[in-house]
């Protein structure tokens, strides 16, 4: 039980600066009228996630997002008790994230925006929103996999290469479902603004993407190092002799 709580206590902390970040910028989008625009709350998610990462990839992992969870749980990389755990710590700070919007944004502000949950286009059918979700969370969190856990990706431009990946996600996908991605960024905006429409929706799509992306990261990368194992990335092994020269 210790050596998961703090990993879930980041987990937690770090949920709840991105969610606030990502939810924030929608709405500081509402308040200037349109100023910050869509590349700008791209710009927002890439520089947050790359900054979390940096500091919460060796305590947690770097989930940061249930289906970041459901990725690496997916890939047999962490037991499913961990996973549980992860994804509630996520979803509690969001929560927290959504409560503190709302109390320091204007009403007439936040109201419109549903503080800022992902909103999607009403000319976009069903089907093709749930896909568009889907598609972009795999490429995601197929990132993720692709810098967080194999060792031929260097550490140091791992955060920057997901960072990146989530901004121009956000971008493409934006304009179209609101660029949802993360169950717990859209739960911590519902529970902050009492707004549930199409909720669901921005659980189904990003939750496929997540299970999907270990397999294309498998087949695309060829990774078969911890394939069906729980193991943790290893830290470089010095020897005696090392340290003695």
């Amino acid at each position: 039980m210790e050596k998961t709580f703090k990993p879930a206590l980041t987990e937690l902390v770090a949920s709840f600066i991105f969610v606030a970040t990502a939810a924030g910028v929608v709405c500081a989008n509402a308040m200037t009228r349109g100023e910050v625009s869509w590349v700008g709350i791209a710009l927002a998610n890439c520089f947050v996630f790359t900054a979390l990462l940096a500091f919460t990839t060796h305590v947690s992992g770097g989930h940061i997002s249930p289906t970041v969870t459901i990725g690496h749980w997916a890939a047999r990389r962490i037991p499913t008790q961990t996973a549980v755990i992860y994804i509630v710590a996520q979803l509690a700070g969001a929560i927290i994230a959504g409560l503190v919007l709302r109390s320091i944004y204007p009403t007439n502000v936040w109201q419109p925006v549903a503080l800022g949950a992902p909103i999607a286009d009403g000319r976009i059918g069903l089907v093709t929103k749930i896909f568009i979700e889907a598609l972009f969370t795999c490429i995601f969190v197929t990132t993720v996999l692709a810098c967080t856990t194999d060792d031929r990706v260097s550490r140091n431009i791992g955060p920057l290469a997901v960072g990146c990946a989530l901004g121009f996600c956000t971008l493409v996908a934006g304009p179209l479902t609101g660029a949802g991605f993360n169950p717990a960024r859209s739960f911590g905006s519902a529970i902050g603004s009492g707004n549930w429409t199409n909720q669901w929706l921005y659980w189904v799509g990003p939750i496929i993407g997540g299970l999907g992306a270990p397999f294309v990261h498998r087949a695309v990368t060829g990774a078969t190092g911890s394939w069906g194992a729980f193991t943790e990335r290893e830290e470089p092994k010095v020897t005696v002799r090392q340290v003695r020269r």
